[in-house]
């Protein structure tokens, strides 16, 4: 694997994890405040009040929740057919990926396919 797919990959592992930071961001800038609002003014919120700012937050979470699970199955595959990992540090890696994803996509980027370019190793 070449080296600027290699920073492709790390900039791709970084961003489910921003995703996460973007969507807390404009639940409480902007999706909650807003609903707060419309309470204060006695208005009963409706669907129709919720709708544009519902449409936003899907659009947000389908297109990083895509992402996540392209990452999630990419590393697993690397994972499983990493010939320089022993056994033990497959099931760690692969338990890593699986209970604390988005958290753990950059620390086996950067362990095991960034490190793997410094070391020669493919």
């Amino acid at each position: 694997m070449s080296r600027p797919t290699r920073t492709f990959i790390g900039i791709l592992s970084v961003l489910p994890l921003a995703g996460l930071f973007v969507l807390l961001g404009y639940l409480f800038a902007s999706f909650i405040p807003h609903m707060i609002e419309l309470d204060k003014m006695g208005h009963e919120v409706e669907a129709m009040d919720v709708l544009p700012s519902i449409g936003i937050l899907l659009i947000i979470v389908i297109l990083f929740g895509i992402l996540h699970l392209g990452l999630l199955i990419y590393f697993i595959i690397h994972v499983i057919q990493d010939r320089t990992a022993s056994s033990g540090d497959k099931v760690l890696w692969v338990l890593l990926l699986f209970f604390f994803n988005p958290l753990s996509f950059p620390f086996y980027w950067y362990f095991r396919i960034w490190n793997s370019v410094s070391a020669g190793e493919i």
